[in-house]
């Protein structure tokens, strides 16, 4: 009664306050929801699971033999492993090998325990679609 009240000083009429009302029970319920938004945002916590894949390269001109070329690719991954992953990892997976030139490429993947169970999850799903005929 005091809004309306309030409304006729000031000439607006009946329409205007039926409007202005529905705005205000818009952002009302626009502030709900951002705070409710944040609140979820704020207590959720991401997961953490870690899995990268790194590319690094040797020289293929001093690898004559195989326990040269086997020393040279595990002193690479090493050298990923101290100085690019941020984590310890528990798997290390050498995924692919190429020779480009006189440049040995190697694409090394590195995972944590809680990035190794993602990376089972993924094949069980990659397994499964491949048998699904649809």
């Amino acid at each position: 009664m005091v809004e309306t009240l309030a409304a006729t000083a000031l000439g607006i009429t009946r329409v205007q306050l039926d409007q202005w009302r529905k705005h205000m029970a818009k952002i009302r319920a626009c502030a709900i929801a951002v705070t409710f938004g944040l609140a979820l945002l704020t207590t959720a916590s991401p997961a953490a699971a870690y899995v990268i894949g790194a590319l690094t390269s040797i020289s293929a001109d001093g690898t004559a033999d195989r326990a040269t070329l086997e020393k040279a690719i595990q002193a690479a991954v090493d050298d990923i492993a101290t100085h690019a992953v941020a984590f310890r990892p528990t798997v290390v997976s050498l995924l692919e090998v190429k020779l480009v030139g006189k440049r040995i490429y190697l694409f090394v993947l590195f995972a944590d325990a809680a990035g190794e169970a993602e990376i089972e999850v993924l094949k069980a799903d990659t397994a499964r679609t491949s048998q699904d005929p649809r």
